[in-house]
């Protein structure tokens, strides 16, 4: 209701849509009964991407959780724009689980010519 309103008020602007869980899941969507709104390809989908939202300690397994929750926007001949809002690991490179997800994460942001932010403090 929300995003109708803004979409109704200024049609020009872009209206994003986050998911569930820190915005980590969308695959709610993936079976939308009416959930999927249209906006005049004004419509844009929000992830957040974290290591421990992932739980897994290969790059194949983070990479089927990923695009279960939110890549599979990208496929097919519905796919719209997935703009991936934030992403987090541990950046000391102690922690091997999280080394593989930034990998996999890189691989996967490459892939799928991903757009995202950079939060400046």
């Amino acid at each position: 209701m929300g995003a109708s309103s803004v979409h109704n008020v200024n049609p020009d602007v872009l209206v994003i849509l986050s998911g569930l869980n820190y915005a980590t899941d969308l695959s709610f969507l993936k079976n939308p009964v009416g959930l999927r709104p249209n906006f005049d390809n004004m419509l844009v989908y929000e992830a957040h991407w974290y290591s421990w939202s992932v739980h897994t300690d290969t790059c194949v397994d983070t990479s089927n959780v990923v695009y279960d929750h939110s890549l599979f926007f990208q496929d097919g001949d519905q796919a719209v724009p997935l703009f991936l809002s934030e992403f987090g690991f541990d950046q000391t490179g102690s922690n091997e689980t999280d080394n593989v997800f930034i990998n996999c994460f890189l691989t996967a942001a490459a892939k799928y010519d991903l757009s995202w932010s950079l939060w400046a403090l």
